[in-house]
């Protein structure tokens, strides 16, 4: 039985990813918060998130990256989920930062996954790309 919208989630995903990279890339964008990494809230599960992948690219690009997501503890990671971390983004342990507060300080946009973003809008001026809509777009 073939399920097409099933089928297209993953390339669909992926061209959110690259649709998201293009826009902080256009936007000259060289210091960067990523709110919510995991692929949903309460979980700390990174194996089928697309801002894993964004992530990589980010910092392929040269991007400075910091990354909160308050579901995720790489210390309390395990098996299959704490190697795709580490073979995905290396770097985790030093991205990571413990606060939204502190993710969202001197930097010149904030992307926001699998996070609230009215809170993410109460705690920075920073422009905001709300990538966990069904379209990426600004929040304030």
């Amino acid at each position: 039985m073939s399920l097409p919208l099933l089928e297209n989630v993953i390339p669909s995903n992926t061209i959110q990813v690259y649709r998201l990279l293009d826009r902080v890339l256009s936007c000259g964008w060289q210091r960067v918060a990523l709110v919510g990494l995991t692929f949903k809230a309460a979980t700390d599960d990174l194996r089928e998130s697309p801002y894993v992948i964004l992530a990589r690219e980010l910092l392929t690009h040269g991007v400075a990256l910091a990354i909160y997501d308050a579901t995720l503890v790489v210390g309390s990671m395990s098996g299959a989920n704490h190697a795709y971390a580490r073979e995905q983004i290396p770097q985790l342990d030093r991205l990571l930062r413990f606060s939204l507060e502190e993710v969202v300080a001197d930097v010149e946009g904030v992307i926001v996954g699998s996070h609230d973003v009215a809170s993410v809008r109460a705690a920075t001026a920073a422009p905001i790309i709300d990538a966990g809509s069904a379209a990426v777009r600004w929040a304030n």
